[in-house]
């Protein structure tokens, strides 16, 4: 990438925004790892980095008149989440019965559209709180208009339910055996026990 304040024709390249998409897939996947940087004098999990990373970008590229590096990053953020959080179709172990499930051999797989668990909505990327609702008061309304033109389908229950599963297995642990089927539903509702119980606390 080059910028130049004085001249209105600048080179290109998606470096920056490959590396706002990455950031966002790893927040999907390792959302707790931690990155510790000069001998742990900077640590900090993966699932808070995406914002300050961007917003770094945003405020560098301002102060050097490089308007590139204030909209790629922007641009492989929403790229990446909207992919990951509605279209990616994935093929996973089931962990509860369920009616969209398909079976291969002796082995049951379960098809998800996109990521449907809360901790991946828009919302979670910001904070704090105050800003994280205000993404909230703006997306949502966005969204059911691209509902509307059949760009975007809501997500049903069981795709909202599986999605938090897996979610909170990517956090948790899942079992090595994967043969063991009544020991991935028993903490699969183990899980779903957690987040009941979490859910009746807030309320």
């Amino acid at each position: 990438m080059k910028c130049n304040a004085n001249n209105s024709l600048e080179v290109v390249n998606g470096g920056i925004g490959l590396q706002a998409g990455f950031l966002v897939a790893f927040k999907q996947l390792v959302p707790e790892h931690s990155i510790v940087l000069f001998q742990g004098v900077v640590k900090a999990q993966v699932k808070y980095l995406v914002i300050p990373v961007l917003v770094l970008y945003t405020v560098v590229g301002a102060i050097i008149g490089c308007r590139t590096m204030m909209i790629l990053p922007w641009t492989g953020f929403f790229t990446a989440w909207i992919y990951l959080r509605f279209y990616r179709i994935s093929y996973v172990e089931s962990l509860l019965p369920m009616s969209s499930s398909m079976t291969s051999g002796e082995s049951t797989r379960t098809r998800i559209r996109g990521d449907a668990s809360d901790t991946f909505a828009l919302a979670k990327f910001f904070y704090p709180r105050v800003v994280a609702d205000a993404v909230t008061a703006i997306a949502d309304p966005i969204f059911s208009i691209l509902v509307a033109l059949k760009i975007c389908m809501p997500f049903n229950e069981e795709e909202v339910e599986a999605s938090n599963v897996h979610a909170s297995l990517r956090t948790r642990g899942t079992p090595t055996d994967s043969s063991d089927s009544e020991r991935r539903r028993a903490l699969a509702l183990k899980v779903l026990g957690d987040r009941l119980e979490t859910q009746k606390g807030e309320s």
